[in-house]
């Protein structure tokens, strides 16, 4: 009995630690180009940042797992991470959620003084994740 205990626990925390999620992690930059520019994100693959536009400093970076029927992230939901960019506009986020080869998710980025822009994209496994983020000034 106390064998079988044991083993209900050992697989229930085995469970719980490894097979309810995954590790999701994205980088990126937030830069306003020219008074002309219009809001965008733009996911960047097999290449560096790029450096054009001004960093914004301070922006609110916002990793969102629930998205609603038109897939906009839901806004207040407790499944979301959120970090803020640095001086020169890089960020890091990360976040453990759904598990799967690929997930959507939904990706935010606020500053006061600026239009909140956002988009969904394909999380892959085992895929770096580099967004170039334009914001435009209200």
């Amino acid at each position: 009995m106390k064998l079988l205990l044991h083993t209900i626990i050992i697989i229930l925390i085995t469970v719980v630690f490894f097979g309810c999620g995954r590790e999701y992690k994205i980088k990126g930059r937030v830069v306003v180009v020219d008074d002309n520019s219009k809001e965008q994100i733009i996911e960047v693959t097999g290449e560096q940042i790029p450096d054009n536009g001004v960093p914004v400093a301070d922006a609110k970076v916002r990793m969102i797992h629930e998205l609603d029927d038109q897939g906009k992230p839901v806004s207040g939901t407790t499944w979301q991470r959120e970090t803020i960019t640095n001086i020169d506009g890089l960020f890091e986020i990360e976040d453990y959620a759904t598990p799967g080869e690929k997930n959507l998710v939904g990706l935010e980025i606020s500053k006061k003084g600026f239009k909140t822009v956002y988009t969904t994209y394909w999380d892959y496994i085992n895929k770096e994740q580099v967004f170039f983020v334009i914001l435009e000034k209200e």
